[in-house]
């Protein structure tokens, strides 16, 4: 009876468990697992500041994708020591497959147009023009520029750098025999903020007033600029709300009072500064909401 025992201590304190590898009705050792790992009784994290500073201390550092602690140094994904840790893993993408999550910035926009193109007539955003504020990489003003010949402008104080896969896009289009009436062309950028100063130059109102969308694909500050300019000007505006930053707007309140402090209330908050706008999701990982409202022409 006894060989299903056995003995451990914690801080110096000896006791008795039963040993769940021959008493398959306990958990204790289980249990005590997972408390050593930062984990409670049904294995989900109960992780905070105090906790990481003293795995830390212990030479232990949180894998969220593993759910437990392991080795500084060692793969936050796999848990093993003796490779590069991260995207380099082998099961990387793997285990993003199996989590549903983790498609590529570009697949994003992809998807994002497609949308777009399912609610707006193409030929009419090729007669008129895009303005993709906030656009980043210009992964989505690439695609609309160069696959779909719509003339687009991006607005984004960083230098637009193009990936080896917008260069390909470019080049691929560029050969396409059927196109060499219409070759394709690079976005145009604006290395500027989207301000609320911004009509006041006259090569931008021109832009502005020449384009018939506007959009932001998670564009950060920007986000209740873009909702406020479609809104005074009566431009169809699609936006993907990402970060909240309430610091930066301590001044937003919903209706109810509320301060917006989370994406939820980012949501809301800009459903409520206009009865006609509109949500739908988008199919992707994340946080996917599409803000928008569309004018009639």
């Amino acid at each position: 009876v006894f060989r299903g025992f056995e003995e451990s201590s914690d801080e110096g304190n000896l006791f008795v468990f039963p040993d769940t590898s021959v008493f398959r009705g306990f958990e204790e050792e289980e249990i005590l697992e997972k408390k050593r790992l930062g984990l409670d009784k049904r294995g989900k994290g109960r992780i905070g500041r105090k906790n990481l500073q003293e795995r830390a201390e212990q030479g232990l550092v949180y894998s969220q994708r593993m759910n437990k602690f392991i080795p500084i140094g060692n793969c936050v994904v796999c848990g093993l020591e003796g490779h590069i840790a991260g995207r380099h893993c082998p099961l990387y993408k793997t285990r993003a497959r199996r989590k549903g999550g983790n498609i590529s910035n570009t697949t994003r926009a992809n998807r994002f147009i497609i949308w777009l193109l399912e609610h707006i007539e193409l030929s009419t955003l090729q007669q008129t023009g895009v303005l993709d504020v906030a656009g980043g990489q210009g992964r989505l003003s690439t695609i609309f520029q160069v696959d779909y010949q719509v003339p687009t402008t991006m607005i984004d104080p960083r230098s637009l750098t193009f990936t080896d896969g917008q260069i390909k896009r470019f080049n691929l289009q560029l050969n396409d025999p059927d196109r060499h009436d219409s070759p394709p062309s690079w976005p145009r950028q604006l290395n500027i903020l989207f301000k609320d100063d911004f009509l006041e130059d006259d090569l931008h109102k021109r832009i502005f007033d020449s384009c018939s969308l506007i959009l932001g694909m998670h564009p950060d500050e920007a986000t209740e600029r873009i909702v406020q300019f479609g809104l005074k000007y009566r431009k169809s505006f699609a936006v993907l709300p990402c970060c909240v930053f309430p610091k930066s707007f301590p001044d937003r309140r919903l209706n109810n009072g509320t301060k917006v402090v989370v994406y939820n209330d980012l949501v809301q908050y800009l459903l409520e500064l206009d009865p006609g706008i509109k949500t739908a999701k988008l199919n992707i990982p994340g946080r996917n909401t599409i803000v928008f409202k569309f004018f009639d022409e």
